[in-house]
């Protein structure tokens, strides 16, 4: 069975002498990314799998909502049943840290308290401020993702080398999302983090977004000064984060992807 909307889960003839278990995999929703120049990616949604033992009744399942532009992910949860609660992901920076979250921090953005966010799975990425010197560009930090290796982590933005391409690119380019995971038991595959955001100052334009994780994380955005849209991708598998903002407005992060919920039981 899947929820990738709220609903109910009735069981019905439980065993009264020998132990009824369900298999369940719960993912909270994405992050969503900064807006403004340099936006972080949203981090991952919290990510548990496992066995538990029910009886006869009806209980409630909630799906996270993915964050929107500056929210943290929507936590998933199977009211009654102990240790199936998935946190959402927390929301990429703008113009300061990545929020905390108990899934994946998001990615700082590129100014004042730019540190990435801490998350029980994994951190986001730092954002760069080099928009006052001779660099001339706004970098935001990748979304952490649910990858328990390195992977995970979600990428500081980078300050060098200069990028190539025609006209005076600025150096750098925003943090990449960390990776997501499949599940062993059901074989869903999600929980990426997004990149983080790009935008330069005039003269000195640059295309360096950061990739949202795979699998389905959002990219960043690039700044409209040199063409580019500015507006971060959303992404596109369960519980993964958006991309953040290059817009020098306070618009166009990408939005997380709702969480899910799977259940399996023996029939008796």
């Amino acid at each position: 069975m899947r929820w990738i909307t709220p609903g109910s889960l009735t069981v019905a003839n439980a065993s009264p002498t020998a132990s009824s278990s369900i298999d369940f995999l719960c993912i909270g929703g994405g992050g969503g990314g900064g807006t403004s120049r340099g936006g972080g990616g949203g981090g991952a949604g919290e990510f548990r799998q496992g066995s538990v033992v029910v009886s006869n009744g009806t209980f409630t399942v909630t799906v996270g909502t993915g964050g929107g532009s500056e929210t943290q992910g929507g936590s998933t949860s199977i009211s009654g049943l102990t240790g199936v609660d998935a946190a959402g992901g927390g929301r990429g920076g703008t113009s300061g840290s990545g929020s905390p979250s108990s899934g994946s921090g998001g990615g700082g953005g590129h100014a004042g308290g730019n540190n990435g966010g801490p998350g029980q799975f994994n951190n986001g990425g730092s954002g760069y401020d080099g928009g006052n010197t001779s660099n001339g560009v706004f970098l935001g930090g990748g979304g952490g993702g649910l990858d328990r290796t390195p992977n995970g982590t979600g990428k500081s933005a980078i300050e060098s080398p200069p990028l190539s391409g025609p006209g005076p690119y600025g150096p750098g380019r925003g943090g990449n999302g960390g990776g997501g995971i499949t599940s062993d038991l059901f074989g869903v595959s999600g929980g990426a983090g997004g990149g983080g955001g790009s935008q330069g100052t005039p003269g000195r334009e640059s295309d360096g977004a950061g990739v949202g994780g795979s699998p389905g994380g959002g990219n960043g955005g690039r700044g409209r000064i040199g063409g580019y849209d500015g507006s971060g991708s959303s992404a596109s598998t369960f519980g993964s984060g958006g991309g953040g903002s290059g817009d020098p407005a306070s618009t166009g992060a990408g939005s997380g992807y709702p969480g899910v919920v799977y259940i399996r039981y023996r029939y008796q």
